[in-house]
């Protein structure tokens, strides 16, 4: 039975016992496996980091699109839960998860790609993920096309970036 004072984070962050501290920060340097520490550098890291990226982006683009009053008005009407509810800041871990799952999707197929393959992995991304999504949206809820548009191309300002990050970031 392990001690109830030990939370898994720290067993799984031990350091060898020859060490001076048992704990240590998550990074690629401190991860004693190669094959974890070359993970993370492909494809947690990089997956964070477009998630923010995607974040911001989204920001703005929402942001701008909002100034047109329809698209306002979609926004305030009621269709999405409050600000107030606890479960929106589940929100913002969308495109965290979502850069994860780019990164590792890139790591498996950047092969595939020739020229600039960040572009059309970018291209790619935006026609399986944000098109399919964003029709059924439009055909399934009463939001104006202009709403619709805009999170369309948001999506595909985040793909494009998405791609050519990960051709930079993992070649």
């Amino acid at each position: 039975m392990i001690n109830s004072q030990i939370s898994f984070l720290e067993l799984s962050l031990s350091l060898p016992p020859h060490s001076p501290s048992t704990k240590t920060f998550i990074s690629p340097q401190n991860i004693q496996c190669p094959e974890v520490r070359t993970k993370m550098k492909k494809i947690i890291w990089p997956g964070l980091l477009l998630g923010l990226i995607m974040l911001v982006v989204n920001f703005i683009v929402s942001y701008l699109f909002m100034l047109i009053p329809s698209v306002a008005t979609d926004y305030t009407s009621g269709f999405m839960r409050s600000w107030q509810d606890p479960l929106m800041m589940a929100f913002f871990l969308y495109p965290f998860i979502l850069g994860i799952i780019l990164a590792a999707l890139w790591d498996k197929v950047k092969t595939s790609f020739k020229g600039n393959r960040g572009c059309h992995f970018g291209w790619w991304v935006f026609l399986l993920t944000t098109v399919p999504g964003m029709y059924i949206t439009y055909t399934s809820f009463n939001l104006t096309f202009l709403t619709i548009l805009g999170w369309t191309v948001s999506g595909l300002i985040s793909a494009k970036i998405a791609g050519f990050l990960l051709a930079k970031m993992n070649p």
